[in-house]
């Protein structure tokens, strides 16, 4: 498996209120979507 820094790849928006996050991660291209969308996920607690 080969490792990638996502700033490599996308650029990110953050932002919060109370106890939300909000994360946006932008692809700098339209072929990295699919592998961002099935890689990174939510963590449910």
């Amino acid at each position: 498996m080969n490792r990638v820094k996502l700033i490599d790849i996308a650029h990110s928006r953050a932002g919060d209120k109370r106890n939300i996050l909000n994360l946006s991660l932008i692809p700098y291209n339209e072929g990295d979507y699919e592998w961002l969308a099935d890689e990174v996920t939510p963590l449910k607690r």
